[in-house]
C-alpha cells in the first residue's frame, strides 16, 4: 500500500537560502575590504619609495656641485665660496629652491651649470614622464610630488642640506626629508 500523506524534506527552504545568501555576502565583503587596504597599503608603499629616491637624488646633486665646483675652481679656495653663493642667491637658505633637471639641457653639462629656482612658497610639482620614467618639470604629466632643497650655514665651512619631498596619498599629505652635512674638502 502507498502512502500517500508522507512528504519528502528535499530542497531548500526560504530562510535557508537567505542564510546562505547572507553568509556569502559577509564572506565576499570580507575580502574586498582586504583587498582594497592590500592595494591602498601597496600604493602608499611605493609613493613613499619614490619620494625618499627624489629626496636623496636632491642631496646628491647638491653634493656633486659642491665637488664640481672645488674641482674646476681656477683657486682651490674659491670653489667652495661659489658653491654656498649660487645656493644662497637662488633662496636655498629663505624658502628652498629647487633646480630645473630639464632633459635638454641637464645631462652632459657640468652640475654647476644647473639652474637653481627659487622655491616661492611651494615649489612646483614634478611632471611624470611615463615613456622615460622619469620625473621632471617640463615633460609629462602632473605628479602628486614635490621637491624643496634647503639650505643651513653651520659655519664657514660646512652646511647643511636638506631635501624634503611632499606628496599626497589619497586624502593624506606626507613629507620624505633627508639630510646630509657638506663640507669644505679642499684644505
Amino acid at each position: 500500500m502507498i502512502n500517500f500523506n508522507k512528504k519528502k524534506n528535499t530542497g531548500f527552504t526560504l530562510v535557508e537560502t537567505l542564510v546562505a545568501l547572507f553568509v556569502f555576502s559577509v564572506t565576499v565583503l570580507a575580502v574586498m575590504m582586504a583587498l582594497t587596504r592590500g592595494i591602498s597599503s601597496t600604493i602608499y608603499a611605493k609613493d613613499k619609495v619614490v619620494a625618499e629616491y627624489l629626496s636623496q637624488e636632491g642631496i646628491e646633486y647638491f653634493r656633486n656641485m659642491r665637488d664640481t665646483f672645488q674641482l674646476f675652481a681656477d683657486d682651490k679656495n674659491d670653489g667652495w665660496s661659489k658653491f654656498i653663493e649660487k645656493l644662497k642667491t637662488n633662496g636655498c637658505e629663505e624658502n628652498g629652491c629647487y633646480f630645473d633637471n630639464n632633459e635638454d639641457n641637464f645631462f652632459g653639462q657640468l652640475t654647476t651649470d644647473i639652474k637653481i629656482l627659487p622655491c616661492d612658497k611651494n615649489c612646483p610639482n614634478f611632471l611624470y614622464d611615463a615613456q622615460l620614467g622619469k620625473y621632471n618639470y617640463n615633460k609629462g604629466s602632473e605628479s602628486t610630488f614635490s621637491r624643496r632643497m634647503l639650505l643651513t650655514v653651520i659655519d664657514d665651512n660646512n652646511v647643511k642640506i636638506t631635501s624634503e619631498t611632499t606628496y599626497r596619498s589619497g586624502s593624506n599629505t606626507n613629507t620624505v626629508s633627508l639630510s646630509e652635512n657638506l663640507s669644505n674638502w679642499i684644505e
